[in-house]
């Protein structure tokens, strides 16, 4: 289940909860993001007015409740004096006479408020508001396990795609410096060979065996080897007979003590001989 489906069904039992523990018949609530909070659950309802209404900071009951931290009550929402009014068309459309609201805080920050509401006038006993205060409080641990899950699963994705794309830089590393070489074994300027032969020392590690050795043209023939070239391949382009390649591959097998080219590849990474 995706974050955002199971904040969903944390609301759902929310909204349940309160209803069925102070009996009211309504509940609502929403999200509070930079400040304006968004009725978008709803439980008890008759109309589609109040969906997607955005309540300012400090506005209405709700947003009341968001910007003091605190529990806020009317008993006759028509004629609450400590209250705005901006919201009264979807408000008594719905039939509300009185209502409460809590803030959901998760972090020190409001992140919802959660509403009750009847449709007559009526004064909310401390029952009900320990009911409300519960169930925003049991909102707020299931948000902030959410958060947390989906901060965790935000770092995992963003350590998969780093190690994706390490894997790829060394990759072009790996095919950049076997280029190199081939390049070299093609150079007779001596200066310009030697300039190369610094370039490519730079892109390799230093070895971890100091007592496993082997010579510039064994690396240049496992490079490529390693990028999956044929002995063929690896002949042409170092211009060198297959037969000379594989002679090659077989010292460096005997050296590394290995038996096949590939354990060659893996070992000579490990001993950092190669890259």
């Amino acid at each position: 289940m995706r974050p955002a489906d199971s904040r969903g069904a944390a609301w759902d039992r929310a909204l349940r909860t309160v209803r069925r523990s102070t009996r009211a018949p309504i509940a609502f609530g929403g999200s509070v993001d930079q400040g304006v909070l968004t009725l978008e659950h709803f439980s008890g309802t008759t109309t589609d007015l109040l969906r997607g209404l955005a309540v300012e900071h400090g506005s209405g009951v709700g947003g009341r409740a968001a910007a003091t931290a605190r529990m806020i009550a009317v008993d006759d929402y028509r004629s609450a004096r400590s209250i705005s009014h901006e919201y009264d068309l979807p408000v008594l459309s719905e039939g509300i006479a009185s209502t409460a609201a809590v803030p959901v805080i998760v972090a020190g920050r409001p992140r919802g408020v959660l509403y009750i509401a009847v449709r007559e006038r009526t004064v909310f006993g401390n029952r009900a508001e320990d009911v409300l205060a519960g169930a925003a409080a049991q909102l707020a641990d299931d948000l902030a396990r959410w958060d947390a899950i989906e901060r965790h699963a935000s770092v995992l994705t963003a350590q998969h795609l780093a190690d994706d794309a390490g894997r790829v830089a060394i990759d072009r590393m790996r095919e950049a410096q076997a280029e190199l070489r081939v390049l070299m074994s093609t150079m007779s300027d001596p200066v310009l060979h030697g300039r190369l032969r610094t370039v490519v020392d730079l892109l390799q590690p230093s070895a971890s065996r100091p007592d496993v050795r082997l010579s510039a043209r064994d690396i240049d023939v496992l490079a490529l080897v390693a990028l999956g070239c044929t002995y063929a391949e690896v002949g042409r382009r170092l211009g060198l007979s297959p037969q000379t390649v594989k002679t090659y591959m077989r010292d460096i097998c005997a050296r590394l003590q290995v038996s096949g080219r590939h354990e060659a590849v893996v070992v000579a990474r490990r001993l950092n001989l190669l890259l």
